[in-house]
């Protein structure tokens, strides 16, 4: 147990640098893209399904790269630009997990995506949030953090939670 203790000690800052170094990359490579369209895709459920749908319709008259399986955390999104991404690229169909409260914002200022989808949210992570509000918040950093000429879409029975937590839309 104590060795297992030590080499987590030792490795986790190392670890975190490492982490740290591959999103400044991709924030590099990515920003060297300004005609590249970002749609940023978050919600407790249909994610998947919805970046699927899209890329499928967008594809055949666009150059179009998605997050491929569960690269949809912050070190999952910067792989995949690190990987994937290329010049020829015009539109990046971003799928955004959260586990905590700041995750969609963090993706947020990697991809910066002009277009965001809110595609369901309810009590999945209960456990990590604490409240149903802390979830709610958190995939509406996605909505909150898109520029003024940003284009924002969520489902309307949304719009009565948005009232109910008192959040600003």
């Amino acid at each position: 147990k104590l060795a297992i203790k030590t080499s987590v000690k030792i490795l986790s800052p190392i670890d975190k640098i490492l982490k740290r170094f591959l999103v400044f990359l991709a924030s590099r490579k990515i920003n060297k893209m300004p005609n590249l369209t970002v749609i940023g895709i978050t919600g407790s459920y249909g994610k998947t399904t919805t970046k699927d749908a899209l890329a499928h319709i967008l594809t055949p008259k666009y150059k179009t790269l998605k997050t491929e399986g569960n690269y949809n955390t912050l070190l999952g999104v910067a792989k995949t630009i690190l990987k994937n991404l290329k010049p020829k690229h015009e539109i990046f169909i971003v799928e955004m997990a959260a586990y905590q409260p700041g995750d969609i914002k963090n993706i947020f200022n990697l991809v910066k995506p002009k277009i965001g989808i809110i595609t369901a949210i309810g009590t999945m992570h209960l456990e990590r949030f604490g409240t149903e509000e802390n979830i709610f918040k958190t995939k509406l950093e996605l909505i909150e953090s898109l520029p003024s000429n940003g284009i924002g879409f969520l489902p309307k029975e949304l719009e009565q939670k948005i009232k109910n937590f008192n959040i600003k839309s």
